[in-house]
């Protein structure tokens, strides 16, 4: 199967299994971690089947526990629940699941009248399959170094059905963009291009290897920070909250709450924020005060939420940028803080008298890398239809931060939105063609609300 047979057989998937499937058992009141292990009980089963000897009956029953597998992922999504724990969960059981079939295999093969010689080849296949399967980890874990990560659950599900064990084929998934960074910086130097001004141009920082700080040497440049001083003197009307979601520095790192990134994050806060009075910063622990996070919808670390200092609620944080902003990307943080204060969209009148027939959610998702010069213009657009819209929350996301959503979400590259999971397309986007995506996914139709009534 070729790449775009591939892309659109998971397409369907998606469309017609997945979601529908997820949709299913959350109103069943499942979560994902119980379907993470109901899927494995399921597995376990097949495995007991396969060994009996009952071979087609112990093949169907995989392929059902497989088809779990493939809607906890999505659960989590459309819950907002996806949190590192369930991700861990996740894998550690899938790969259970599969050792689980293969012992089920290898006792059969035991007790099956085969010829000594067959029988010893037929154990022999079915370790080496089981050992190779285990290895999907390690490859995962290489993946997000080298860049390649193997399929997704769709793709093993498929192999697994057709032969019973694990064919490991490699996908590339980097994340392709106009300007690729060097690995070890941070930051590039880049115009401000949303709004009129000179040039603001960052500090490159080396960035050292684990979430170490960097000897506190200043991400925001000098003659910068006394430009940023003037344009927030200036521009600025009411306060602004800023809303870190981090976690505490520690020597020793937890596997699967590893965040190399979160240091720098929060002392680019620190730097941002300490430019005006107006910038009120609260920095919140992900794992200690993990409720906040909950209540934010807040799924993974660093991110930073933003909204008027006058309306403090959680739900007034549909602002959200995932990864450190920093290249381009802050130049979209410093434009929305901006826009809020001032409490002036820099959208369309026609296209804010539009969003207002929106009558149910919509979460927009824009993947970005730093140094791509347009994703900011999409990024921009989303965060100011959340601003103007109470059923609109955008993330604008650094998706080099987070290779595994490039997996899941077949990102080749930038940028690249998704809409309430369903609606996805890549490339650069105009406020008139982001607008009719949204209305497509945030209008009920027969739906009877409509502003003013």
């Amino acid at each position: 199967m070729d790449i775009v047979g591939r892309e659109q057989f998971r397409a369907a998937v998606l469309r017609y299994i997945e979601l529908p499937g997820a949709r299913f058992l959350h109103v069943l009141k499942l979560t994902p971690n119980s379907v993470t292990l109901l899927g494995f009980a399921v597995c376990v089963a097949a495995s007991f089947l396969a060994g009996g000897g009952w071979l087609l009956a112990g093949g169907i029953v995989f392929l059902a526990g497989s088809a779990l597998d493939l809607m906890d992922g999505a659960l989590a999504r459309l819950t907002n629940t996806v949190r590192p724990f369930g991700a861990l969960l996740d894998s550690v059981f899938d790969r259970l699941g599969e050792a689980a079939l293969f012992l089920g295999l290898v006792i059969y093969g035991i007790r099956a009248e085969f010829s000594d010689n067959y029988r010893l080849f037929f154990v022999v296949v079915m370790v080496s399959a089981l050992i190779f399967s285990q290895g999907v980890s390690y490859l995962r874990a290489r993946g997000g170094i080298t860049g390649d990560r193997p399929h997704q659950p769709t793709d093993r599900l498929v192999c697994l059905s057709h032969c019973r064990g694990v064919m490991l084929y490699p996908i590339p998934t980097d994340v392709h963009h106009t300007r690729r960074v060097e690995q070890g910086w941070l930051t590039t130097s880049f115009p401000c291009t949303l709004s009129p001004g000179p040039k603001i141009k960052l500090l490159r920082a080396r960035v050292t290897s684990g979430a170490c700080p960097m000897a506190q040497q200043a991400l925001i440049a000098g003659r910068d920070k006394v430009q940023l001083k003037r344009t927030f003197r200036k521009d600025l009307k009411a306060d602004v909250t800023l809303k870190l979601f981090t976690q505490k520095p520690s020597v020793v790192t937890i596997p699967g709450r590893e965040c190399p990134y979160c240091a720098q994050t929060q002392q680019l806060m620190d730097e941002l924020s300490s430019l005006s009075p107006k910038l009120r910063l609260e920095v919140v622990d992900f794992y200690q005060e993990g409720q906040t996070a909950k209540d934010h919808g807040i799924s993974r670390i660093p991110a930073v939420a933003l909204s008027a200092a006058a309306a403090p609620g959680p739900v007034d944080f549909r602002v959200k940028f995932y990864g450190i902003p920093m290249g381009y990307e802050l130049a979209t943080l410093v434009e929305d803080i901006k826009t809020i204060s001032r409490g002036v969209s820099p959208l369309a009148t026609a296209a804010r008298r539009k969003l207002r027939e929106i009558n149910q959610p919509v979460h927009i998702q824009i993947f970005v890398t730093p140094a791509d010069p347009s994703c900011p213009v999409p990024a921009r657009l989303a965060h100011a239809m959340a601003l103007e819209c109470q059923y609109i929350s955008a993330d604008v996301v650094e998706i080099q931060e987070f290779p595994a959503l490039a997996q899941n979400y077949g990102i080749r590259s930038v940028p690249f939105t998704v809409i309430n999971e369903h609606i996805r397309f890549g490339g650069p986007v105009t406020e008139a063609q982001l607008l009719e995506k949204v209305l497509q996914a945030g209008i009920r139709s027969g739906g009877n609300e409509k502003s003013g009534e």
